[in-house]
């Protein structure tokens, strides 16, 4: 494993497996010196958006398929989550689940093996569907990069780390299969005092510049993308509060996914339930609860229990 700092940000490459010496982790490690980065245009997709003042629905049920040459086959063995709770596809690819009224989204989980076509989550609806391929990549050895503390903004320096890292990783040989960032990705206040307006620059900002990537990319949120947008929907003590923001631009912060035979997953502890206080500046702010609440250690040990056999 190597590390690497760009501009405050940490950034390691991980090989899984016994892989040949290859120097193109040293060569960007040692271009860490090179100028800022030229600006890069923010490439914003369309992404599925929760739809607040839709109903929950008693039951989602839904196929996942892949298709071959005049032929679409059902996947058995997929996990299949609203956030709350994990249901695994039967031998035709089907599934049925009872979403949690506080659901947003249905996602999967990516299976070793296969590449999700298309979104891999859906705001809740009475059917949902998935698409996979088989994927040509040999998933018993393989490269992926873990990056930490991206801390986005609208600073410069923060913007100019990011695009270093994003042309970066674009430059190795051979490609990393996927990044993780595992948070924190934004600079948001923690205690929420940031504007909507804020929150939305700041998650554009590093979403403009992630999507830039070749390769895919998995976000874990942290105490710093809570924002107050949508707070009088989702006040304070309701386990969603701060979310919506996340949940815009980047779908759901509770979710998993296999590569060969590792089995990760994506936890965010971050609570805001008016229980903490601390006083700063002489100004006594709520912070968030950093402890995962019931529900989600109960989704956590499902998703954990519903992992592929052998990850």
């Amino acid at each position: 494993m190597r590390f690497s700092v760009w501009s405050g940000c940490i950034i390691a490459a991980l090989s899984i497996g016994s892989l040949p010496d290859n120097d193109s982790l040293s060569a960007a490690e040692r271009s860490n010196a090179a100028e800022p980065s030229q600006p890069l245009k923010l490439l914003l997709k369309e992404m599925p958006k929760p739809r607040y003042n839709t109903p929950v629905p008693s039951l989602v049920t839904g196929r996942v398929v892949v298709q071959s040459p005049g032929k679409t086959s059902g996947v058995s063995g997929v996990s299949v989550s609203d956030g709350y709770s994990v249901v695994k596809t039967d031998s035709r690819g089907t599934y049925s689940l009872k979403p949690d009224p506080r659901a947003v989204f249905i996602n999967v989980t990516r299976p070793a093996g296969y590449d999700v076509q298309g979104n891999w989550y859906q705001p809740l609806a009475q059917e949902v569907n998935f698409e996979l391929q088989s994927s040509s990549e040999d998933e018993n050895e393989f490269v992926f990069i873990h990056v930490t503390d991206t801390h986005v903004s609208s600073n410069p320096r923060s913007l100019q780390g990011l695009i270093r890292f994003v042309r970066e990783v674009n430059g190795l040989t051979p490609p990393p299969r996927f990044v993780v960032n595992s948070g924190d990705l934004l600079n948001l206040h923690k205690a929420l005092l940031g504007t909507p307006g804020q929150g939305h620059a700041a998650f554009r900002n590093y979403v403009g510049i992630m999507n830039h990537l070749s390769i895919p990319h998995y976000n874990v949120a942290g105490d710093h993308t809570d924002s107050c947008y949508r707070l009088d929907e989702f006040p304070r003590g309701d386990p969603r509060c701060a979310k919506p923001l996340y949940w815009e631009y980047l779908g759901p912060n509770f979710f998993s996914f296999e590569y060969g035979k590792i089995h990760f997953v994506s936890v965010d502890y971050g609570y805001h339930l008016g229980q903490r206080k601390l006083k700063v500046n002489g100004r006594l702010l709520d912070y968030p609860t950093l402890q995962v609440q019931p529900m989600h250690i109960k989704w956590l040990q499902q998703d954990l229990q519903q992992r592929s056999p052998g990850t």
